[in-house]
């Protein structure tokens, strides 16, 4: 029926705009479907998964992450006239994975998320840091961490503008920051400061343009 439709698009398009940076377990995918607006169960969700095992799969060795059995799927699922019904933009996709991953980054990032005893301490010093994160630190909010910006340099900017900016003013980029040092992440974070960079710029260059030929009409 069309609700079963919408929600197998909703994971589809979740598995296929996350594959190449980093796939998700069930419970990942989980918070980034509720956050594209369709509401489901985990146990929908499984079933949804468990009907497309010829597709996809769960990579035991690899925190039972969602895998597609074969890169050609995603090739697929790019393919408006293959995919029909299936088929979203992918200029949607990353304006949403922005969104969920700015509310996630936003709800969950705290000031010393590990409770760490001491900041003094390198992190390789760290007795059980793994476990620490693995305990602290959910896999939705390590993957709005890493990539969030990745997705933000394929959105329209129009739709995201705002929400970029209200975080990049915000306290909680201090704690996005902490995190990136837990997960090893801090070269991508300095990647992730230029993206933010040149997206403020090209808004700012935007925003002249049009300010210039709204000037010029009225004169």
């Amino acid at each position: 029926n069309k609700d079963d439709i919408a929600l197998t698009k909703a994971v589809l398009g979740v598995v296929f705009i996350t594959a190449r940076n980093r796939p998700l377990s069930i419970d990942g995918l989980y918070e980034f479907i509720q956050g594209s607006g369709e509401s489901v169960s985990k146990e929908t969700l499984e079933d949804i998964i468990n009907h497309l095992r010829s597709v996809l799969y769960e990579d035991t060795s690899k925190e039972n992450v969602i895998r597609v059995c074969h890169p050609s799927f995603l090739d697929f699922l790019e393919n408006h006239e293959r995919s029909g019904m299936y088929w979203t933009s992918k200029e949607q996709l990353h304006a949403a994975m922005v969104e969920t991953s700015l509310d996630i980054m936003k709800t969950k990032l705290r000031f010393n998320i590990c409770d760490l005893e001491t900041s003094y301490v390198a992190n390789k010093d760290v007795q059980d840091l793994p476990q620490k994160i693995q305990d602290s630190v959910p896999e939705s909010l390590v993957y709005s961490c890493l990539y969030w910006t990745t997705h933000l340099t394929a959105a329209k900017r129009s739709t995201v503008e705002v929400l970029v900016y209200e975080f990049s003013w915000c306290l909680k980029v201090i704690y996005w920051v902490e995190v990136l040092s837990l997960v090893d992440g801090l070269k991508t974070g300095l990647g992730a400061l230029q993206s933010v960079m040149v997206f403020f710029n090209v808004c700012i260059r935007q925003y002249i343009c049009y300010q210039s030929i709204y000037n010029s009409h009225l004169s």
